[in-house]
């Protein structure tokens, strides 16, 4: 083998090592945002669904409050023993606690009856924000939101987020439940 050839050889061997180490230095900064949103799971997999949806519902809270954001609320110890010990649990306490301040705001503003318990109200709340202005239509997509999230927490068996991703849905649904509360 002369000199040539063994240049040519190595040159070929280390063609795609250098081509992704070059991409992965010019793009670190899109990488490391990405990789520091995914903690565990795969693409497509439902964990992976359940914290990239709960950042969004974040953001999109966020810049409803514009200005007016308040100061970061850190978690409650229990919160966090919660979520690290049963996150599903704590996806499903939080929600019940959502839905059942929508019912008592719609009880009490006469959108529904005191008989209707178990009826889904979704449809209810759409009528409410239409009627009342009780709420904005971006608190019923946050309700809308919060609920799907819900319910791929109870239907997929590897459902194992992040204890801040719980943590985060738990503010939400807090925050929200709060709003509906407050309507009398």
């Amino acid at each position: 083998m002369d000199n040539n050839t063994l240049a040519s050889n190595i040159v070929e061997a280390l063609a795609w090592p250098v081509t992704v180490l070059i991409v992965l230095a010019l793009f670190r900064k899109e990488l490391s945002a990405l990789f520091g949103r995914i903690r565990k799971g795969q693409f497509g997999d439902a964990t992976v669904e359940f914290e990239a949806a709960v950042a969004v519902v974040e953001e999109m809270v966020q810049e409803k409050r514009g200005a007016r954001r308040a100061a970061h609320v850190p978690a409650r110890v229990e919160d966090r023993e919660l979520a690290e010990a049963d996150p599903r649990g704590a996806v499903i306490r939080a929600w019940l606690r959502v839905e059942s301040q929508a019912r008592s705001a719609l009880h009490r503003k006469g959108v529904i009856d005191a008989g209707a318990a178990h009826a889904p109200i979704s449809r209810s709340l759409d009528e409410f924000v239409k009627q009342s202005g009780g709420l904005v239509e971006q608190d019923l997509m946050v309700f809308r939101e919060l609920q799907t999230l819900r319910n791929k927490s109870v239907h997929d068996q590897s459902f194992r987020p992040s204890p801040e991703s719980i943590i985060q849905y738990m503010a939400l649904a807090n925050e929200l439940s709060e709003k509906f509360k407050a309507i009398d």
